[in-house]
């Protein structure tokens, strides 16, 4: 189909759907099998990727494009068009709800509960790092450092292999909350494996679905939490504690603080309203899972 444009609009086509191509390998997915669906969230999170690391939003609107293209428009891709948009007019990309802190460790208790080890961590690493989800699928056993700071403290960094800026072992992230590195040292124990070995085996795809069950088991019944969600959810949490701004995109490695300042404030009004919306039952089921996580993997695996 991409036959049929000019040349200089095919070759442009052609540039944006190789980078969403290579995106995609990265998270061990072949976009031009995948059903309408599952293809149209992939996208809007590719296109969320690129909004929150500075990216030019025209490459992002050409890799769409391309895609339609390449099926002869017989897709619509909603979300992802919904969220293009949003995009253009600078206003919050609403389509990957922000989890809220206690459902994001209430999830990774019961896929733990479940033995599902590797979509727990990705959990954890996305929400408490900040990760993207192709970075924490990127991750090698070798990428993780246990080491003490200056200050004498206990740390876990994560050496990204390649941020979605593009440049390879440019970034890296810092963990400092103890628990979350006592349950890295004791997930390393459970998960033996080489150095070069994907720490997180497991796929985009299974970790969209196991975010959908999680959805509906808390009682979200309205709203799909995608991958994207634990980033959001992550950062409006550090706002909510009291951190700058400054200081939680740099955690998160932001590039615009327009953007990250409309991404934080609108997810703060949904936790609350996700809060206050809650039924009772759904309430106690995740108020008795979300402390349990790091207690659970020491007394199964110690």
């Amino acid at each position: 189909m991409l036959s049929q444009v000019t040349e200089s609009t095919r070759g442009k086509y052609a540039a944006a759907l190789g980078d969403f191509a290579q995106w995609s390998r990265l998270l061990q997915v072949v976009w031009s099998s995948l059903p309408e669906e599952p293809l149209d969230f992939l996208l809007a999170d590719y296109i969320l990727d690129g909004r929150d690391a500075g990216a030019s939003l025209q490459a992002y609107a050409n890799a769409v494009a391309a895609v339609h293209k390449h099926f002869g428009h017989r897709r619509r891709f909603t979300a992802a068009h919904k969220t293009l948009e949003a995009w253009r007019r600078e206003l919050p990309v609403n389509q990957a709800p922000p989890m809220p802190a206690d459902v994001a460790f209430a999830s990774v208790s019961i896929l733990q509960l479940c033995g599902h080890l590797h979509a727990a961590m990705v959990v954890l690493l996305c929400f408490c790092g900040l990760l993207r989800i192709s970075e924490a699928l990127q991750l090698c056993r070798e990428d993780v450092i246990l080491t003490r700071l200056p200050d004498g403290s206990q740390a876990c960094i994560l050496l990204l292999r390649k941020s979605k800026r593009g440049v390879a072992d440019s970034e890296k992230v810092v963990l400092a909350d103890r628990r979350v590195i006592r349950y890295i040292e004791v997930y390393l124990r459970a998960t033996p494996g080489q150095p070069h070995a994907k720490l997180c085996a497991i796929s985009y795809m299974a970790i969209q679905k196991h975010l959908l069950r999680l959805s509906k088991f808390f009682g979200f019944e309205r709203t799909t939490f995608r991958s994207h969600s634990l980033r959001r959810g992550g950062a409006t949490a550090l706002s909510m504690q009291g951190l700058s701004l400054h200081e939680i995109m740099a955690i998160g490695r932001w590039a615009a603080e327009k953007s990250a300042r409309l991404y934080i404030a609108k997810a703060e009004v949904l936790i609350l309203r996700f809060r206050d919306s809650r039924l009772p039952e759904h309430a106690r089921r995740i108020q008795l899972l979300a402390p349990l996580g790091e207690r659970l993997f020491e007394l199964k695996y110690i």
